[in-house]
């Protein structure tokens, strides 16, 4: 009796399991580069497998997820580099837009105070 080694939901599961146990040998020794590239080398390979999984067979695909206790994140449709710029930009604007909407708050309360003694005039 032979058992199946070379399909594709084999070699997904078995470098699930070997990268399982590299991030816990990540935890304890967190500046070991070498292992850190090697497991980063084998997330990528399992993500390419499994991205080509999910489009030649989806329910062999979600099977396997099942089985491995694994949820799929698909990448997004178009790649964004984030800069500082950008980050910093993004960050004064929601500060500003805080600001913005603390002080209206504040008038709007500061008006409704002043509603009863203007309707009664």
């Amino acid at each position: 009796m032979r058992y199946d080694v070379a399909s594709i939901e084999v070699k997904i599961a078995k470098w699930t399991g070997v990268i399982r146990a590299l991030q816990e040998c990540m935890e304890r020794f967190p500046r070991n580069k070498k292992l850190k590239v090697n497991l980063k080398e084998l997330i990528d390979k399992r993500k390419k497998h499994l991205k080509y999984l999910r489009r030649w067979d989806y329910k062999r695909f979600e099977w396997l997820l099942e089985r491995i206790n694994m949820v799929y994140k698909p990448p997004p449709n178009e790649f964004h580099w984030v800069t500082r710029r950008e980050s910093l930009k993004k960050l004064t604007d929601q500060h500003c837009e805080k600001i913005r909407e603390e002080r209206i708050n504040q008038y709007r309360q500061q008006l409704e105070n002043e509603q009863p003694a203007f309707l009664e005039e």
